[in-house]
Parts: C-alpha cells; structure tokens; sequence
C-alpha cells in the first residue's frame, strides 16, 4: 500500500499527475520521505525550483502512449531504474460533469479512453518495463470510493455540480482492471515475459 511506499528511502518514484491534487500531495509526502520523484503532468502551477534538483520533472501530455514511453525511458536514463510509479492522472474534457441525460458521444467517448483506457495502457506499459528489467516494482492506480459504492447524489444537493456517471464508470473499470493485470500476473506465466 501507500505506506509501505513511503517508508522506502532513495527509492525513484513516477508520479503522474503530479500537479493535481492527490499528485501533488503524494510528490511533497515522497520527497519529504528522501524518495527521488519524477514529477510527470501536462501543466505545472507550482514553483519547479521549490524542488531540488534531483527530482525530475516531465512536463508532456501522458494521454499519448508515445509519452508515457518517453518518460519511462527519461526516467530510467537519469535514475538507472524506477521503483515505482503512482498513477494520479485526471484529464477530463472541458464539458466534464455534465448530467447523464445531456452526455455527447465525443466528449464520453474522450473521458473514457483518457482516463480508464490510459490508465489500462500505463500499466501494460509500466508492468511490461518491471518484466523486462527484472524490477520487483511498485504500480499504484488510483480509483475512487465510487469505484464501489453507490453515488450519494443527495450530498451535492444546494451545490452546482453532481457526480457524473463516467466517473463511476472509469472509477469501478480501474479497480477491474487493476484485478485483472494481477490475476494474470500472478496466476499464470506472464511474469516470465512481456505482456
């Protein structure tokens, strides 16, 4: 779990999403707790030079699977290996949170594949470079109690936003799909070879 993550000193951990919330959060935790990070977002709001320079930022858009290799092979180039990534990312379209009745094919189209169908290619590509680097790697995909529960639509009564049935949708598909990479990892040959 996360704890066990930040007990590891000079340990090298990718956390995507890093200039959101939870991203950033789990950045400052990691790094309070000597972790070297390599900070991966498409914008960055903070001050970079608040971070030492052993810590390695990658400003890209990780919604492109040519970037997400990118910043494997980057961080690999400058810590010799990654022990770990945590996988915060949370790109959604400008008219995200529209209710279920006024959905547009494009934009649910675009919030699935970058949020669940990006998640599934970050781990086949993360899993795949443990495999092939013989890491006994950490890979943290990060849902969301809706991934189980029920919304509670009554707590956004008085509140101009909802809860978006994408969300639970892509929320529920993480946990699914972190169930299945685990299964076939562990329940069959596939630790021998790539995916």
């Amino acid at each position: 779990g996360l704890g066990d993550v930040y007990k590891r000193q000079n340990k090298v951990y990718i956390v995507t999403g890093a200039n959101g919330r939870l991203g950033s959060a789990l950045t400052d935790h990691l790094i309070k707790n000597s972790a070297k990070v390599i900070m991966a977002d498409q914008n960055f709001k903070f001050n970079k030079t608040n971070y030492p320079k052993e810590h390695l930022i990658f400003k890209s858009d990780l919604t492109k699977e040519k970037n997400i290799k990118k910043l494997l092979a980057e961080g690999k180039k400058k810590y010799g290996s990654i022990d770990g990534v945590i996988h915060c990312l949370y790109p959604k379209t400008k008219d995200w949170g529209t209710p279920a009745a006024s959905l547009n094919a494009k934009s649910l189209k675009e919030n699935l594949f970058k949020q669940l169908g990006v998640t599934i290619l970050t781990a086949q590509l993360v899993i795949n470079y443990f495999l092939k680097d013989k890491i006994k790697g950490k890979l943290i995909l990060i849902s969301s109690i809706q991934g189980v529960r029920s919304p509670k639509f009554n707590h956004y009564k008085g509140l101009n936003m909802h809860s978006p049935v994408e969300y639970t949708a892509i929320k529920s598909g993480i946990i699914s799909m972190t169930k299945y990479f685990a299964c076939l990892l562990y329940t069959s040959d596939a630790a021998d070879d790539s995916l």
